[in-house]
């Protein structure tokens, strides 16, 4: 197959909660997992799957309590999404893998790359930030995304995102629960949150991805966050679900 579909996977029991792991593409090559967003799951993958199912082998995880996998009773942390992929990667024995992830995803990993034990060869995050200042502007919009708010902007299943694919995939369903948790994981700082000073110690091969019309970015201010050639006005982006444009609200998958 080149595409995820949640039907071909598996659930490993991860510190009180079910992970959902799902393969595709070549089982010979080279290890690419995907990490999705806030609030989506690996099917938004799904795009890009198919030009790389030939070459390498792909591995979906639907992050804790996203999607197919449930949410359990620890609180939700970057941290705590960085570990169970971390334990995915020990159940598979992967000796080195890659990392593409969106927003939420991205900061994962951000976060596997900058620890030295973990064999990761390259990253791509996609939409991600390394930091969120207590003075950052995105704190007050990230903070309207209430239960209700996401409900009535994303109420359905057009969406990877939405609430009702939410309740269509997810073993146990508690969208409530499940929006507050993440939005505390958005609003969190310490060692359990953004990577911050930490992605210094990145050596994976490092590809950042940004567009320049993404309406999720405040006005970018360039500066440096790491040295070297890997990154370098990199910092710009502040990546957000929930934000306002001139012409209204507009939602993107953190």
């Amino acid at each position: 197959m080149h595409t995820f579909n949640h039907r071909d996977g598996q659930h490993l029991d991860i510190d009180g909660a079910r992970i959902y792991v799902e393969e595709q593409g070549n089982p010979d090559g080279p290890a690419l997992l995907f990490l999705p967003g806030g609030f989506d799951q690996i099917e938004t993958s799904n795009l890009l799957t198919p030009g790389l199912a030939a070459t390498h082998r792909l591995i979906g995880i639907d992050s804790r309590g996203h999607g197919r996998s449930t949410l359990g009773p620890r609180p939700l942390s970057y941290r705590r999404l960085e570990e169970d992929v971390k334990t995915v990667v020990r159940h598979l024995g992967l000796a080195h893998y890659g990392v593409i992830g969106h927003s939420d995803g991205g900061i994962v990993a951000l976060r596997l790359a900058a620890d030295p034990t973990n064999p990761v060869t390259h990253i791509i995050p996609i939409g991600a930030q390394w930091e969120l200042p207590p003075d950052d502007p995105a704190r007050e919009e990230l903070a309207k995304a209430t239960p209700d708010f996401w409900r009535k902007l994303f109420p359905g299943t057009r969406q990877t995102y939405g609430v009702g694919t939410y309740e269509a995939l997810n073993p146990e369903p508690d969208f409530d629960a499940f929006a507050r948790a993440v939005l505390t994981m958005w609003l969190s700082d310490g060692d359990d949150a953004y990577p911050g000073e930490h992605i210094r110690n990145i050596r994976a091969r490092t590809l950042i991805i940004h567009g320049e019309e993404d309406p999720s970015s405040v006005a970018p201010t360039p500066r440096p966050c790491w040295t070297g050639y890997r990154m370098r006005s990199c910092c710009t982006c502040r990546s957000r679900s929930i934000r306002p444009t001139k012409s209204g609200w507009t939602g993107c998958c953190r």
